[in-house]
């Protein structure tokens, strides 16, 4: 009964036009804009969302910046360090090598004194032949033992067997008084700095005396 009574006021209403029956486009439209209203709603919370992680990237990436930034600053000063140290490592090692002998010459001029001072006495006295060459002799060991301080020695060579490494011919000469390819005698010394040579002694070299047919 209930259902009858309203399907015939439905039908009064519509006859006397009272109710609007919407269309299928107008219903669309209004859950269209349903739709963009929740969107709406909605679209505040979901850039939020995304906003947080960018923050927090730009925030590592600007700390990362800085980082990079104190590292290149610490480089670039370790670097100016290192580069004064080769610098002054440079300039000491050259200081050594221009005054490595100072301590040579520094024991070597007591011996030039005493040198000169008995030339200036030969010179002011009647000093004999004799006098002369003690003073020379003493002022020669002097040196000889200054040299001897810094790892100089002498090369031996007079009545050894000639050794090229050591010695350096300046002639050959037949004698009997040393055997054959000995030194017989020698023009300069020879010195060795330690235990390489410096300098080679100048030598002659004995030579076996060929016998004549005659003989």
């Amino acid at each position: 009964m209930k259902e009858n009574t309203e399907n015939e006021n439905n039908r009064d209403s519509m006859e006397s036009g009272d109710v609007s029956v919407e269309s299928p486009k107008e219903r669309t439209e209004d859950l269209l804009d349903d739709e963009e209203a929740q969107v709406s709603v909605e679209k505040p919370e979901s850039v939020s969302t995304v906003e947080e992680p960018l923050i927090s990237m730009v925030e590592r990436l600007q700390d990362a910046e800085m980082r990079a930034n104190d590292m290149q600053d610490r480089y670039l000063r370790l670097n100016a360090e290192f580069e004064n140290f080769k610098k002054r490592i440079a300039k000491e090692n050259a200081d050594k090598l221009k005054y490595y002998h100072s301590s040579l010459i520094k024991d070597l001029l007591p011996s030039i004194d005493s040198l000169e001072h008995a030339i200036e006495h030969a010179k002011k006295n009647d000093t004999n032949a004799t006098a002369i060459l003690e003073g020379i002799q003493m002022v020669y060991n002097m040196i000889q033992d200054v040299l001897g301080k810094f790892g100089v020695s002498r090369v031996e060579a007079k009545g050894e067997l000639f050794d090229p490494n050591r010695h350096q011919a300046i002639g050959m000469v037949e004698t009997e008084e040393v055997p054959d390819n000995h030194v017989l005698d020698m023009y300069q010394l020879g010195y060795f700095l330690h235990d390489r040579i410096v300098r080679p002694a100048m030598v002659r070299v004995a030579k076996k005396v060929e016998k004549t047919s005659n003989e």
